[in-house]
């Protein structure tokens, strides 16, 4: 994506001269509906109300396409309540295999997009981290439950050419799951592993439930 500051001083007329999907999103950011990560040069939803409409207009509009996203995203998040390891794999592969270009297939960060797409529907319910320091290392992916949210925490591990049962006994062995002390969270965690082989295609998942309480 271009400088978003120079498409929007290149829009002469305003909201009426909008020549591209750039000027679009430059128009949005400066609005407030959008905000813009300089660092990894990606827009995004920053509040939650306009994120549910969002998805509400998605939902109830006609683009069939993105509806099935939805639905899908949705069965995959029902899928790893109920610790269904097997679903979880079969819904995280048909997304590959539908997201990812043959070329970036067998590639980690595509798998990781991947998985942070196949989970948009935990956005009415979770807020998303990804990469903190916690342990001895860093967790790949964490949902943490709004206030108002009964749902369990996620914490997802990304494994590659390995398994899913290592995935799980990383975040146990490297202390990962101490990441949700800097949030006060008591409760359960979904510890869920997730393993990609690059011979196979295959993918596997492995799900753990534990209850962990928050540090003094």
């Amino acid at each position: 994506m271009r400088n978003m500051g120079l498409i929007f001083m290149k829009q002469k007329n305003g909201m009426t001269s909008l020549n591209n999907k750039d000027d679009v999103l430059t128009l949005l950011v400066h609005l407030g509906y959008l905000a813009y990560d300089i660092d990894s040069r990606e827009v995004f939803i920053p509040n939650e109300e306009v994120r549910e409409e969002f998805l509400r207009a998605i939902k109830n509009g006609a683009r069939k396409e993105l509806v099935e996203v939805i639905r899908q995203s949705e069965r995959l998040l029902e899928a790893t309540l109920r610790m269904d390891g097997d679903a979880v794999a079969e819904i995280l592969e048909a997304a590959h295999e539908a997201n990812t270009a043959p070329k970036f297939y067998n590639d980690e960060q595509a798998l990781r997009s991947v998985v942070v797409m196949a989970y948009l529907s935990c956005v009415d319910h979770y807020l998303k981290f990804e990469e903190l320091a916690s342990g001895k290392g860093y967790s790949d992916i964490l949902f943490l439950p709004g206030r108002a949210s009964e749902k369990p925490a996620l914490l997802i591990e990304l494994k590659w050419n390995k398994s899913a049962e290592g995935a799980v006994t990383q975040i146990k062995d490297k202390n990962y799951t101490h990441v949700i002390k800097q949030f006060g969270y008591e409760g359960e965690l979904l510890l869920v592993g997730v393993n990609y082989s690059v011979k196979t295609k295959k993918h596997t998942c492995k799900i753990e439930n534990i209850v962990k309480k928050a540090e003094a």
